[in-house]
């Protein structure tokens, strides 16, 4: 199993259990960078019901050791620099779009007030 984790652990503020409302990645074009944007209702009890967006917070976290190679697959290196392919990106009608691979989770936990992110290859019950 590989795990790709954000650096970033910023601090969040717990309203209570099943706060968290979205995860995505998103591909920063300027910065080169994969981001976990993470949305989390800052109300109790608000969840999709509370349509107010001054109520959220969303959060960014980067991954910059995930790298877009020149066959346009997001990649990182592993410790014995074997490359590993997470994923790619694809055109939208919204914009780009990150498509992990099947094997290729996005996980996202708070613990303590702070928030980490990570990318985990292989299966999620492992």
């Amino acid at each position: 199993m590989t795990i790709v984790m954000s650096p970033s652990h910023p601090s969040t503020f717990d309203v209570g259990a099943n706060d968290k409302l979205s995860q995505v990645l998103e591909w920063n074009k300027e910065s080169q960078t994969l981001f976990a944007k993470i949305t989390y209702s800052e109300v109790s009890g608000g969840g999709d019901d509370e349509l107010d967006p001054s109520n959220y917070k969303t959060v960014s976290l980067p991954f910059p050791a995930v790298k877009l190679d020149d066959k346009g697959n997001l990649v990182t290196m592993g410790y014995r620099q074997d490359k590993f392919v997470l994923g790619h990106l694809q055109n939208g009608p919204l914009g780009v779009n990150v498509v992990l691979e099947s094997h290729v989770h996005l996980i996202a936990h708070r613990r303590n007030g702070r928030l980490s992110a990570w990318l985990k290859l292989g299966s999620t019950d492992s």
